[in-house]
């Protein structure tokens, strides 16, 4: 098994084909589904067979005996059950980890996040019976959410890091469930001779060296990268100073803007023109999005990266950059949230549950200030964060909404599921 994202582009070589320098195509090497077999159907089958020595009894001694016992008698029967045990176990449990990520996540095709949510969030009782369903379905294609190719699987959503590294996650926790687990049942097994201690050992042997092959060979290398990335940003977030008082910076952020972040060039025409370092305009919603991505909920128009600590323009423009990355990842990996893909000014268009938050344009920001911090930039010294909400949209919204065309002040988020309205209070500056 090797869990791969879905094609991003349906028309590019599929899987199976490269293409030679001029252009020709010729067939992939089958190394990928080479894995597939050895992985899966090879160490199931020897693990099922070869440890079905430990069953023999005493009295068969001789090696025709034994060859007898393991390929030509009712244990065989035993050992070929628990070779398609373990291999249908290894692969529906990795992918069930995709799955259920990418669903918690809100990353799932649109056609079926709803529907799967729906089932995911039923009573008890049925929410196991719809992850048997799953599980039986998985290894032959059939699961609602998850696609079969050949000997490949992957979830029905768009690339994802954090999707990629669930199911590895997966398989790891199984294998560290059952190879303990596994050895206290064979030890168990053959000093007391219990023949169930024994098959339930060597049933869980099998599982748990199959799962633990996963986390290698099955979207190698996908966990290890995606613990790494989170560790140097957490990192990074961590070894900053602690924050100070914003209303007390915002004077010295101004002066930076001023003497630092301004550029002059001479116009032929114009003269001397003086221009700001440009503010990345990274969380978009209004309407710059809304036919693009409907599903979008941000209604406010710009959400900004305000870059305070470069030294040049160019340092600015990869700060941004590094930013908007990082916002990115944190929004595919955040429960609810999900990239619905790029703006018309080239800012992110996503989808964010509120959440504990009265909006998800709170959560959004909440998220930016996120970024800063493990890109390792302080919040409002190096970075800060600036907003063209377009409010006017806001509040023609409110007033079709509720019929009151003279109303000013009133704010309506049209674009959020609950449509939210709001006020900006004066004196606390507050929305509510």
């Amino acid at each position: 098994m090797e869990s791969v994202a879905a094609p991003e582009n349906p028309g590019a070589p599929g899987p199976d084909v490269l293409l030679t320098g001029s252009g020709a195509v010729r067939p992939k090497s089958f190394l990928q589904e080479g894995w597939v077999i050895a992985n899966h159907i090879l160490v199931s089958f020897h693990v099922a067979f070869i440890s079905s020595v430990l069953a023999i009894p005493d009295a068969e001694a001789t090696r025709a005996a034994v060859l007898h016992f393991i390929f030509a008698s009712p244990e065989t029967i035993v050992s070929v059950l628990f070779t398609y045990a373990v291999f249908h176990t290894s692969i529906a449990l990795h992918e069930l980890g995709h799955f259920l990520e990418a669903a918690r996540l809100r990353a799932l095709n649109d056609s079926i996040q709803d529907a799967v949510e729906a089932r995911l969030t039923m009573p008890l009782a049925a929410r196991l019976l719809y992850l048997a369903q799953l599980f039986i379905r998985i290894p032959y294609g059939r699961a609602t959410g998850i696609k079969r190719e050949g000997l490949n699987y992957y979830p029905d959503a768009p690339y994802n890091l954090a999707v990629a590294a669930a199911g590895p996650r997966a398989s790891l926790r199984v294998a560290r469930a059952a190879l303990p687990l596994a050895l206290i049942l064979l030890t168990l097994g053959l000093l007391q001779d219990a023949a169930v201690a024994l098959y339930g050992g060597r049933l869980l042997l099998g599982l748990g060296i199959v799962t633990g092959l996963d986390l290698l060979f099955a979207d190698p290398g996908k966990f290890r990268e995606f613990r790494r990335r989170e560790r140097l940003a957490s990192a990074a977030a961590a070894a900053l100073p602690k924050a100070g008082n914003w209303y007390g910076m915002a004077p010295e952020a101004r002066r930076r803007i001023v003497e630092r972040s301004m550029q002059e060039v001479t116009h032929p025409r114009l003269g001397k023109v003086t221009a700001p370092w440009q503010f990345r305009n990274c969380g978009m919603g209004g309407r710059h999005t809304e036919k693009e991505y409907p599903e979008s909920n941000i209604s406010m128009q710009e959400a900004m990266f305000l870059i305070l600590g470069a030294v040049d323009s160019r340092e600015a423009q990869e700060m941004t950059v590094r930013l908007q990355n990082r916002l990115k990842e944190i929004l595919e990996k955040a429960q609810g949230c999900r990239v619905m893909g790029i703006g018309l000014e080239g800012g992110l268009a996503p989808y964010v549950d509120r959440g504990e938050y009265q909006l998800p344009e709170l959560r959004l920001w909440v998220m930016m200030k996120q970024a800063i911090q493990e890109c390792g930039y302080r919040p409002g010294i190096d970075v800060a964060i600036a907003l063209d909400p377009a409010l006017s949209e806001l509040e023609i919204a409110y007033r079709e909404e509720f019929d009151v065309p003279d109303s000013v002040g009133m704010y309506l988020f049209w674009r959020d599921h609950a449509r939210r309205p709001a006020r900006l209070a004066p004196a606390a500056g507050k929305t509510r």
